[in-house]
């Protein structure tokens, strides 16, 4: 028997598979990407310009990529709840380096170990989003992160 961790019930391992299946929910699923359209955090004091918000939204939703509602088991602990929390948090890290609180270094080591993915991916991801900044006000950090990117995708 092993206890389900949606429902708290014991269950025999030979029905595990058609239990998990039946925490699958895929309109609540796809309610809560709805919702997460709407849903970024706050950002904070330092960060004014429209073109960085959605910068950071861009690295967040490019680096969690969502599974297909009822892939996975639904509810408020489900997996597609976790990896929009996760989400949420990115963003507040791209502010935490925007804000000059945490290293581009710090960032990519983290990007690449939370979400398992290469550094050039992680690279790749970052410089098309900072495509989106056209401003005057942020060519300096656009330059500054395509060349931290260059020196990076060098290195590799």
């Amino acid at each position: 028997m092993t206890k389900c961790p949606w429902c708290e019930k014991e269950v025999p391992v030979e029905e595990w598979s058609d239990h998990i299946d039946s925490h699958k929910d895929p309109e609540y699923d796809k309610k809560l990407i709805r919702e997460s359209r709407r849903q970024h955090i706050t950002p904070p004091q330092g960060i004014d310009k429209a073109e960085l918000v959605s910068f950071s939204g861009c690295i967040a939703e490019r680096l969690t990529v969502l599974p297909k509602p009822g892939e996975y088991p639904s509810g408020p602990t489900g997996y597609m709840a976790r990896l929009l929390k996760r989400r949420m948090g990115l963003e507040q890290e791209i502010y935490d380096v925007l804000l000059g609180e945490r290293s581009l270094d710090e960032f990519f080591s983290d990007a690449t170990r939370t979400w398992d993915k290469e550094k050039q991916k992680v690279a790749r991801i970052v410089s098309s989003c900072l495509k989106r900044l056209h401003g005057k006000e942020t060519k300096e950090l656009r330059e500054e992160w395509e060349e931290y990117l260059r020196r990076l995708l060098w290195l590799l």
